[in-house]
């Protein structure tokens, strides 16, 4: 990976910026920072995350070690073990079920932090743990013009404040657009600053960054690149649009987009994103024994026990089996634990609350793909702190073991104590109650559609 100095080639200080500067924010292996800092901050060891049966993300020291994601687990412990670190189960809550809530709520801590930086015109939330921002054309305070070392101290300041307030390391691109500045950012990595603020700068990033680096250029695209001898960005601008439309068969927008991003050109505005139109959960149950993270099985015989899993293995749940009902419950009171978590950040970041709430679940199998969904009222934002009443006697579904009350149609589990059943935090939720894979593949999800104002019904 060239260095930051060679993508950089610093100019001199005086440089005219373009008309428009953006930083491009990305968390050095964000998941295994998160983990590092939720276990006691130990930094420096080779770290890999385990999520189900696979490899998710993988630190800089671990890679040293040719640890990859996707890798199989076995084979990326005994690396990362062998080199003194630890391959790391994803959070999980309820025993194996996994929940994103820590890494969710570091990323909501990040973008507050941002947009709390002086010099950022907008930010805009890239995914869990990347994020843009727009810099004033001005100095804040003075309303000098921008300048290039104005430019770099706040990349700088970015990276000190993720550092020093949230234990996060990071990598930024300066660069006039947003595509510049996140292909700028991987040059960065790990843990610096990299810029494409200049013609020399532009030209040694499109002739050194593979065309597969592009977003969204991976995949089939990668294949039709390499039949053509496309290799970097560059290789792009021997091709005119109407080529890439007729000659490698994209269509007219991909098309479009390749011609201007070869050169470097990307119009698309900093911008906030909107709020998202629903929020859900769900959870893929395979149909055969899996082993489950040594993490998981250290937990004890009684977690074990409760998860109706051999020792190390989790056990199928068998349709219609004495155990499916109870089983099935529990992952919906984790699922709906886990989705009204997300609702209560959503009623206190956006001042609004569901308006309906859906449960669905698919069963899929060889000659099999059934699918049952049910949606009701959301409850209205007061039951969320009130205290539960006694749940009135439940009524099981016949089409798939769930459990209807007769003052609505909420699902809540069997052997609830209250109701309804998302009012239970993680914290109240006994360790024992988790899920175990399915029979048949299946998915369940639960989603609730969000109204607007600060208390709908």
């Amino acid at each position: 990976m060239p260095s930051t100095v060679e993508l950089t080639m610093r100019q001199e200080d005086t440089l005219e910026l373009p008309a428009r500067v953006v930083l491009h924010v990305d968390i050095d292996s964000f998941f295994c920072q998160v983990e590092e800092n939720r276990r006691g901050g130990q930094t420096g060891r080779p770290i890999a995350i385990q999520q189900h049966q696979d490899i998710i993300a993988v630190n800089y020291p671990a890679r040293a070690l040719g640890v990859v994601k996707h890798m199989r687990p076995a084979e990326a412990r005994e690396r990362v073990v062998r080199g003194g670190g630890a391959v790391l189960q994803v959070h999980s809550e309820c025993g194996d079920r996994i929940s994103y809530g820590p890494y969710r709520a570091t990323s909501r801590a990040m973008i507050k932090l941002l947009q709390g930086v002086e010099a950022a015109k907008m930010v805009e939330k890239g995914s869990i743990d990347e994020a843009y921002l727009e810099l004033h054309p001005w100095h804040p305070g003075s309303g000098a013009p921008l300048d290039v070392p104005a430019a770099r101290q706040a990349a700088e300041l970015v990276r000190r404040l993720l550092l020093d307030k949230l234990g996060l390391k990071a990598s930024v691109g300066i660069a006039p657009n947003k595509l510049l500045a996140k292909l700028a950012s991987g040059r960065a990595k790990p843990d610096g600053v990299a810029e494409v603020l200049s013609p020399q700068q532009l030209a040694l990033l499109l002739h050194s960054t593979p065309a597969t680096r592009m977003p969204g250029f991976g995949g089939k695209a990668a294949d039709v690149f390499q039949e053509a001898g496309i290799a970097t960005m560059a290789d792009l601008q021997a091709w005119s649009e109407k080529d890439l439309k007729s000659s490698l068969g994209f269509n007219a927008d991909v098309a479009a987009k390749l011609a201007r991003w070869c050169h470097g050109r990307d119009d698309v505005a900093v911008a906030p994103r909107g709020p998202p139109k629903t929020l859900s959960v769900q959870m893929t149950i395979t149909p055969q024994p899996l082993p489950r993270h040594p993490a998981a099985v250290a937990a004890g015989v009684a977690v074990a026990e409760a998860h109706n899993s051999d020792g190390d293995m989790l056990q199928p749940l068998v349709v219609g089996a004495e155990d499916y009902g109870r089983r099935t419950s529990v992952l919906l009171a984790a699922m709906a634990g886990d989705l009204l978590g997300r609702i209560e950040v959503d009623h206190e970041d956006e001042g609004r609350w569901p308006k309906q709430l859906q449960v669905q679940l698919r069963f899929m199998g060889p000659g099999m793909d059934k699918q049952w969904s049910r949606t009701t009222a959301f409850p209205a934002p007061t039951l969320a702190s009130a205290p539960a009443p006694a749940p009135p006697a439940p009524r099981f579904g016949a089409d798939r073991g769930s459990v209807r009350h007769p003052a609505g149609e909420r699902v809540v589990p069997a052997d609830s104590t209250i109701a309804p059943v998302a009012h239970r935090t993680a914290s109240e939720r006994p360790a024992s109650e988790t899920a175990a894979p399915h029979a048949s593949a299946a998915g369940v999800s639960a989603a609730a559609a969000p109204r607007g104002g600060a208390q709908g019904s």
